[in-house]
């Protein structure tokens, strides 16, 4: 895999540290991008937005295209233009976060679980910033999630932002769980 690490700087110097958000184009991901644009701006902070690009297995070397059936490209070129899609539409669906219309914007090859924290320690990041993604199989099940691996192995704070979606689906849960829980409370209280 050719991959190469790309950035466009703002030019802004600041004594504040960056913010690190780590972005895989999913709904997570968006919000993780809002919440931490939303940071920078409040903070003065500068924001770093990372793409870590790993190779499916099915396809080596390269990311299938969206909508393009059949079509591949090299893996660093296609990374590079989704991440610029994906920062471009967040904007677009966000124009009060000023801080992505000239994104820093980087690129790394890799694994996520150890990519991330690397970046965040060579960009002397304050904070890292990264979308929750949902266990997807039996094998996502008795690993740690991606989140989990990073909120452990960063040495600095990692803010894990959930999809609207899983934030509801979360809440639902909770709301359930406090139920059964109060209603088992409720029976062992009878029994005695």
């Amino acid at each position: 895999v050719r991959c190469a690490f790309m950035s466009n700087p703002q030019n802004i110097e600041s004594a504040v540290q960056p913010i690190l958000v780590a972005v895989d184009f999913g709904e997570a991901a968006r919000a993780a991008l809002i919440s931490a644009a939303r940071l920078a701006i409040s903070t003065g902070a500068p924001l770093k937005i990372l793409h870590v690009v790993h190779d499916p297995g099915e396809e080596p070397n390269c990311y299938q295209r969206k909508g393009d059936g059949e079509a591949v490209m090299p893996i660093a070129d296609l990374a590079a233009r989704r991440l610029q899609e994906f920062v471009l539409e967040t904007h677009l669906g966000n124009p009060d976060l000023h801080v992505l219309q000239k994104p820093d914007t980087l690129l790394v090859c890799g694994l996520p679980a150890t990519r991330i924290p690397e970046v965040a320690s060579l960009v002397d990041a304050g904070r890292v910033v990264m979308g929750h993604t949902k266990a997807k199989g039996i094998m996502d099940k008795l690993f740690a999630s991606l989140s989990e691996r990073v909120v452990h192995s960063c040495g600095v704070p990692v803010s894990v932002v959930y999809s609207e979606d899983e934030a509801a689906a979360g809440a639902e849960s909770r709301y359930r769980d406090s139920r059964v829980r109060a209603a088992a409370g409720r029976d062992a209280a009878l029994d005695h």
